[in-house]
């Protein structure tokens, strides 16, 4: 493997990393929230 093909493989997985943390994080906000709120 060279330099791009690491670089590339790196970013990728970095992208989906944020990707997860910001359905993690959303769906955690959105959970207390909605547990916070009185209906």
């Amino acid at each position: 493997m060279d330099k791009n093909s690491i670089f590339f493989y790196l970013s990728k997985i970095h992208r989906e990393n944020i990707i997860l943390m910001n359905e993690i994080w959303g769906r955690t906000i959105y959970w207390c929230w909605t547990i916070r709120s009185p209906e």
